[in-house]
């Protein structure tokens, strides 16, 4: 009949019923969410949110419809892609693939942050590929853990001169033990290397694009009421 705080004796703190069964399809999905959009309103009182909350559910029915795969390419600071007038094509090239592919890049990502929140661009790509050098910082680290929940990331790791690639590995899963080290791209910063170490990515994108948008679209709108 709603939750309780355990903390507040025979105080409501939400009306929403709990619905254990998940839904069976996006459109199902999308229906729950509507029908959700009242009941929140009415928490917050005279109908207060109702229509940002109706228009954000549509924004993310059309993004769910979108043909292509979104990838978005990010770093902090001074290990944020460069959007040079080459890098699109030669990650184009690198990552070549069934499905068609739309590149997020160029968006460095603060040194400090208030609530370490990631930006909606990114937020909303089927996959991130997160620029890397090592040691990680600070700042690394913390956007890391604030990766959106469900949301599949890559590591692309910079290679300093001369050094050893299992070290390095070794170094960032020890600094960041939640990495998977099936999707750590060590690449040597040469662009003739670049297709070499993007080659994982672009296989697991082959196999994996559609249900990637169908899983982003989910993601999506189950946060919608979060």
């Amino acid at each position: 009949d709603g939750i309780r705080d355990y903390k507040v004796t025979g105080v409501q703190t939400c009306a929403l019923p709990i619905c254990a069964k998940p839904a069976r399809s996006l459109a199902e999905l999308s229906e729950r969410c509507e029908a959700l959009i009242p009941r929140f309103s009415a928490l917050q009182g005279h109908g207060a949110g109702e229509a940002p909350r109706r228009e954000q559910l549509r924004a993310l029915q059309r993004e769910a419809r979108r043909p292509e795969l979104q990838l978005a390419l990010v770093g902090v600071g001074g290990s944020a892609p460069e959007p040079d007038g080459t890098l699109p094509e030669r990650l184009a090239q690198a990552l070549r693939c069934r499905h068609a592919l739309r590149l997020q890049i160029g968006m460095p990502l603060g040194s400090r942050s208030q609530d370490w929140q990631w930006p909606e661009g990114p937020a909303a790509a089927d996959a991130l590929v997160f620029h890397l050098r090592t040691p990680l910082g600070a700042a690394e680290l913390r956007w890391l853990e604030a990766i959106p929940a469900e949301q599949p990331v890559w590591l692309l790791v910079s290679l300093g001169a001369g050094a050893d690639a299992e070290s390095v590995r070794a170094d960032l899963l020890q600094q960041w033990p939640a990495a998977d080290a099936d999707r750590l791209l060590l690449w040597d910063s040469e662009a003739q290397g670049l297709e070499q170490a993007m080659a994982p990515l672009a296989t697991w994108l082959n196999q994996n694009g559609e249900a990637l948008r169908a899983r982003t679209a989910r993601r999506r709108l189950e946060a919608l009421h979060a």
